[in-house]
């Protein structure tokens, strides 16, 4: 017995003397040092397009060794956001530039740095000057996509550069427009007509809207010659929210072990199957609550009770888009709901003399769902009517769709 306790005891001191050194001798923990990275600056220009650099520190600030084994400079500015460039990217090691887009494998001791170089080539199209192109360009940013390895396993990380409209006009000497005005509206309105009545459904088409847009403003904008005092104005509720802010990247979670295990007990189809889908619901709505929810809607599917999960597991249970939810740019994002539902709606109605206006979450899948609706208007039966998600789900870009006539198709309907 004595031997016995004696083994256990010499197991667990060596196990804690191990801990206490692996921890003494740390890490490597690579640290992009974005706050301090150089200005965009002009590498080279010619009549159609400019390159731009920016330098950015990378300091090993660990206990170890690492090696940044590759780089890669990816700009996310997809033509539905603004299709005037061509946008490409080429990262580079200070002092070493390349006619290639190679990037040659380095080491970085413990407490060094080295400066990696971010060079974003643009190139106007569709006829256009560079002056033309530049002056109606948005902000987009630019990922700086490493790979490191050391004590940790080789993996990705991502440091993430915005490059402004301003920053690139400025360079330019050029002015920056609003983006509104080039090769953006699309005045093909089809009607959906419902058959054997004078409602119809109006996709209305718009830009790509961003959390620097005010939803209210921009609906007024797209609407104002086609919405009258029977219709209703419906809004997709991912949009929404992108204008509220209400978005996360992927990559910027940190995602529990707790997430990891409760997202396999969601049907693979659904928002918050992946970890960093089921991470941002815990964010907003707490671990445990969620937790607790998922194993009550569990447990209450055994004896034939459903929907308790979102039921408990808070607002924005049934509300979050994952990614690929919403039309690019943000189709790289995890969507939260939108805030104050009832107030946006109600905002809406006031603002654009209308019948009524609602916020739904539809998609592909056959599924409409009531976000927020004025009151006065029967919002089942438009929730009904968008069915077949005239929104669109990827590139349409027609986030708003007007139910014309719908006061009358209510008055008929009861």
């Amino acid at each position: 017995m004595l031997i016995v306790e004696g083994l256990i005891i010499a197991v667990v001191a060596v196990i804690f003397l191990v801990t206490i050194f692996l921890k003494r001798r740390g890490e490597e923990i690579v640290v992009p040092k974005l706050e301090s990275r150089s200005a965009w600056q002009i590498e080279s220009r010619d009549e159609k397009s400019v390159t731009l650099s920016t330098t950015v520190e990378f300091r090993n600030e660990g206990k170890q060794s690492a090696m940044i084994v590759d780089a890669i400079c990816k700009p996310q500015l997809p033509f539905e956001q603004y299709d005037g460039m061509d946008v490409r990217g080429k990262a580079e090691k200070e002092g070493k530039p390349r006619e290639d887009d190679y990037f040659e494998a380095l080491v970085l001791e413990h407490q060094e740095s080295v400066n990696l170089i971010a060079k974003v080539t643009l190139t106007a199209r569709k006829n256009l000057s560079l002056e033309e192109a530049a002056s109606h360009m948005v902000d987009f940013p630019v990922e700086f996509i490493y790979r490191e390895v050391g004590r940790n396993p080789m993996h990705w990380s991502i440091a993430r550069i915005i490059l402004t409209a301003e920053e690139l006009c400025k360079q330019l000497g050029t002015y920056s427009i609003r983006n509104e005005e080039l090769g953006i509206r699309n005045e093909n309105n089809s009607s959906l007509l419902t058959p054997n009545s004078s409602l119809a459904i109006v996709p209305v088409p718009t830009r790509i809207l961003t959390p620097k847009d005010d939803i209210i403003d921009v609906i007024e904008e797209y609407t104002k010659d086609k919405l009258g005092a029977d219709d209703v104005v419906t809004v997709a509720e991912s949009v929404v929210a992108i204008t509220q802010g209400n978005i996360v990247r992927p990559d910027e979670l940190k995602i529990s072990c707790l997430a990891r295990l409760c997202c396999r007990f969601i049907p693979d189809y659904g928002s918050l199957a992946t970890p960093h889908g089921m991470q941002s619901l815990m964010i907003r709505e707490g671990e445990w609550r969620v937790a607790f929810a998922l194993l009550a809607g569990f447990l209450g599917k055994l004896i034939g009770m459903r929907g308790l999960f979102y039921k408990w597991g808070g607002h924005q249970a049934a509300l979050i888009d994952d990614v690929t939810g919403t039309m690019p740019p943000f189709d790289k994002c995890v969507v939260y709901g939108p805030e104050n539902p009832e107030k946006v709606v109600a905002d809406l109605k006031n603002r654009l003399g209308c019948f009524g206006a609602m916020i739904a979450d539809v998609n592909d899948l056959k599924r409409s769902r009531i976000v927020g609706a004025t009151a006065g208007m029967n919002a089942q039966l438009a929730a009904d009517l968008l069915i077949d998600n005239p929104f669109g789900n990827a590139s349409q870009k027609t986030p708003i769709c007007i139910l014309k006539n719908f006061r009358q198709e209510q008055e008929a309907k009861s």
